[in-house]
């Protein structure tokens, strides 16, 4: 019998269109959205439908509309008979792993997700962001320290594929710097912020603050959490790596591979993505995986837990 895990993709998977398919098939699905609508009252369902682009994109409105999908993908393959055993998410996608996990409910993680993306996007302080291909984690993060400005290791997303963050000349700085020490690619992304970086802290007193005010339960299954690569110890451990995640890196690699010391062998990408099934196969690629981007995941599903 297969043991399954979930996990939940993050900013920079937002399209227009995103959760359509899953909504028309679900009940389930639909039911989500339906919520999103009266909790947040909004037109959660348009924005992801039909976007527009520019406006999809705006972090405040990107991060409701993944988690909202995401959420959407879960209901879904809970429809089915599909019930996970371990959750994580990607930033902004481990709040639908504590969902997931009982420690919010899906209103409460509407209303968190709804706030940090209105504060993220109140972020003044000029950032912007680059992924590194073909360093090691320790490598990249010499560079950072050597390039005189604040810019740290941000999403650690594979043994070789490293997302920096900070300050613009600080960024600049270090592509620079990784390509003379042998990066295969240093690309920089479409970002309105530094986000998982010292820059964020402005946003961090009042996020604290919505987070204190939200009711969280123990998990009812283990969730990894992303800013220490370990299994949440409880409601009060993931509450406080909601707040540290603001500033605090990503560190997937030890997300995965924790995963897998729980003895998880099929891992579901619960969103309309296939980014972290991807990085999952450069991680573990012994680990199975499943992303609901595609129409016919569930019925793969059916087909592996079968066999």
């Amino acid at each position: 019998m297969t043991v399954l895990g979930v996990m939940f993709p993050g900013q920079g998977t937002q399209k227009v269109g995103m959760g359509r398919v899953l909504e028309r098939g679900s009940k389930a699905a639909s039911a989500v959205f339906d919520t999103a609508d009266a909790v947040l009252e909004r037109d959660v369902r348009g924005l992801c439908f039909r976007g527009p682009t520019p406006e999809l994109t705006l972090t405040q409105n990107a991060q409701v509309a993944i988690f909202t999908s995401n959420a959407a993908a879960l209901a879904a393959l809970r429809e089915e008979g599909h019930e996970p055993v371990l959750a994580m998410g990607h930033s902004v996608g481990e709040l639908n792993a504590l969902v997931a996990a009982g420690v919010l409910s899906l209103e409460d993680g509407l209303r968190l997700v709804a706030a940090r993306g209105r504060l993220m996007g109140l972020i003044e302080t000029p950032g912007t962001m680059a992924s590194i291909l073909g360093l090691a984690p320790d490598d990249v993060r010499a560079l950072c320290e050597r390039s005189g400005h604040v810019v740290v290791p941000a999403l650690v997303n594979g043994p070789e594929n490293i997302v920096v963050s900070g300050e613009v000349a600080g960024v600049e700085a270090v592509e620079k710097l990784a390509l003379e020490a042998g990066a295969r690619k240093a690309t920089r992304l479409t970002v309105s912020s530094a986000f998982h970086s010292p820059l964020m802290a402005e946003a961090v007193p009042e996020w604290e603050q919505v987070v204190a005010a939200a009711t969280m339960n123990e998990p009812r299954f283990p969730v990894v959490l992303n800013t220490t690569g370990a299994v949440a110890t409880g409601a009060d451990d993931a509450r406080q790596a909601l707040v540290d995640q603001l500033t605090g890196p990503v560190r997937w690699v030890e997300d995965v591979r924790a995963a897998v010391a729980q003895g998880v062998d099929l891992m579901v990408e619960a969103g309309d993505s296939k980014v972290l099934t991807a990085l999952v196969r450069a991680i573990e690629p012994d680990l199975s995986c499943v992303a609901m981007h595609d129409p016919r995941a569930l019925r793969r599903l059916r087909t592996e837990r079968a066999g």
